[in-house]
């Protein structure tokens, strides 16, 4: 099983990727500063770290630019999240990261990127279409219905019965 360290000193950062990250049968660590991340780093040997740019301690840049000096290139592989901003991107690229994440995150960028470092699957692999028979409770109606995937984590539900805001189903 592949193992992934997100290091941030972001409570939300760390959720929602190890919720996102977390569904695709990979094993996570979080991490909340930068020397904290080494010595996890050394001990359990990581085959990935998704990198907050800004950590308490030290920046994500500095972080990247360690690890990178410690180890053979092939060992970790670092992804850097920054913001869309030139002097970040600039930074990220020269600390020796293997890629980065503009921030916010985009979901389905994260998965590929992760997946094609770790060599594994975490798309659409569980994914069906789904066609059913919903019962409406709030005015007993029957209708039927198709899905269509939206996104990483929804569907959208299509059908030609019209539905109030609301509406439980």
């Amino acid at each position: 099983m592949k193992k992934i360290l997100l290091v941030s000193s972001s409570k939300v950062f760390l959720n929602r990727n190890t919720t996102l990250l977390g569904r695709r049968g990979l094993r996570l660590f979080n991490a909340k500063r930068g020397d904290e991340a080494l010595k996890l780093h050394e001990e359990l040997h990581f085959d990935l770290l998704i990198v907050d740019f800004k950590l308490e301690d030290m920046g994500g840049v500095d972080l990247c630019s360690l690890i990178r000096k410690r180890e053979k290139p092939q060992q970790a592989v670092t992804i850097l999240a920054c913001q869309n901003i030139q002097n970040h991107l600039e930074l990220a690229e020269a600390c020796g990261a293997c890629a980065t994440v503009v921030k916010p995150i985009d979901p389905v960028d994260l998965l590929k990127k992760v997946g094609s470092f770790l060599d594994v699957q975490l798309g659409r692999r569980h994914r069906v279409e789904l066609k059913v028979k919903v019962l409406c409770r709030d005015h007993k109606l029957e209708f039927f219905c198709l899905s269509r995937d939206i996104s990483t984590s929804g569907i959208l539900i299509q059908t030609e019965q019209q539905l109030e805001l609301e509406s439980r189903l």
